[in-house]
C-alpha cells in the first residue's frame, strides 16, 4: 500500500513542493512502498487557503484533500514539517500520541526544544536535519575532510574557517540550521569547542580572529533559494566549498525519502532519532 503523507505548513513554498514530490513518487517505477500519497495538508487556523484543494494549490490534479487546520490521526503514517519550532513540537507531541512518524525540516530550535523532540523519538521514528538535499550532506562530509587535512581551526594552523550563507528575504533564523550544522561539523573535525570558536559578530574595532574561530556570515534578500560557502583562508591561497540550490525541488524530494524511510521504520516498530545520513544509507 502507498505511504499516507501528511504535511504541515502545506501552503507555503516548501509545502508545495512537497506535494509536488509526493504526486512524483506515482509515476516511479519502483515497489508499492516506495509509492506516496497526499494524505492530510495542515495550515494555521484561519488560513485564508483553508478549505481549497492542496494538491491545484500546487499546480497538480485534484488530490481531494483540503488545506484544514486539523487532521483524522488514523489517515496518515508519517508527517513531513518545514514549519517553525513551535508549530513543529506541537505536531511532535500529536504525532507521539497517535504513533504516526515524523520527518522535521524546519530549523531555529531552542536546547530544550531539541531535547523534547529526543524524548519524542523514544516511542516514533522520527527523522531530522537542517537538509534535506543530498548535495548539502555530501557537502557536510567534503568539508569535514577538508578541515582534517588543512588542520583548519587548531591552535597554530594555518588555514581559518568561515562560513556563510544566503538566502531569501523571508527567512526567519540566523544563521541558517544548515551552516550551525556546518559549523559543528567543521568543529568535531578540527577538534575545538563549537560554542567557544563559533563567532557571530565582528561589530567593533577588537575583533582579531583567533585560530580556532569559525567565523559566520549571513546575507537575506530576494528570492534566493539557498546558497552556503565555507572558505579555508591560508596565507597565500583559499579553498572554498559550495553548495548554491536553484530550487527547492531537491529538498522536497529529500523529505519524501525520509517520511517514507520514517514510514518504514515505524511499520518494523524501530524508533528512533534518524538524520538523513540514515536516510541515505538505507
Amino acid at each position: 500500500m502507498p505511504i499516507n503523507i501528511g504535511i504541515a505548513g502545506a501552503a507555503g513554498r516548501m509545502g508545495r513542493q512537497i506535494i509536488t514530490a509526493i504526486h512524483a513518487t506515482q509515476n516511479a517505477q519502483a515497489a508499492d512502498e516506495d509509492k506516496a500519497v497526499l494524505a492530510a495538508a495542515l495550515e494555521i487556523a484561519n488560513h485564508p487557503q483553508l478549505g481549497q484543494d492542496a494538491a491545484v494549490l500546487a499546480n497538480l490534479p485534484s488530490s481531494n484533500v483540503m488545506l484544514a487546520d486539523d487532521f483524522s490521526p488514523t489517515e496518515v503514517d508519517v508527517f513531513i514539517d518545514f514549519s517553525a519550532p513551535a508549530a513543529a513540537i506541537k505536531l511532535a507531541k500529536r504525532c507521539q500520541e497517535h504513533n504516526i512518524a515524523l520527518v522535521i525540516g524546519a530549523t531555529g530550535f531552542s536546547e530544550d526544544e531539541k531535547k523534547f523532540l529526543m524524548t519524542v523519538a523514544e516511542s516514533i521514528p522520527l527523522v531530522m536535519s537542517p537538509n534535506m538535499s543530498i548535495g548539502v550532506n555530501v557537502m557536510f562530509a567534503l568539508a569535514a575532510e577538508a578541515a582534517k587535512m588543512l588542520q583548519a581551526g587548531n591552535l597554530g594552523g594555518d588555514y581559518d574557517i568561515e562560513v556563510s550563507e544566503s538566502h531569501h528575504r523571508h527567512k526567519k533564523d540566523a544563521p541558517s540550521g544548515t551552516a550551525l550544522h556546518l559549523g559543528e561539523v567543521l568543529a568535531k573535525a578540527t577538534n575545538v569547542n563549537f560554542k567557544d570558536s563559533a563567532v557571530f559578530d565582528r561589530h567593533g574595532r577588537d575583533n582579531v580572529r583567533e585560530a580556532k574561530d569559525i567565523g559566520f556570515s549571513v546575507t537575506r534578500g530576494g528570492d534566493i533559494v539557498g546558497e552556503h560557502r565555507v572558505m579555508f583562508a591560508g596565507e597565500g591561497e583559499q579553498l572554498e566549498i559550495v553548495h548554491r540550490s536553484s530550487n527547492r525541488a531537491n529538498y522536497a524530494a529529500g523529505a519524501v525519502r525520509a517520511a517514507i524511510f520514517a514510514a518504514r521504520k515505524k511499520a518494523n516498530k524501530q524508533p528512533g532519532f534518524y538524520d538523513i545520513n540514515a536516510v541515505l544509507s538505507d
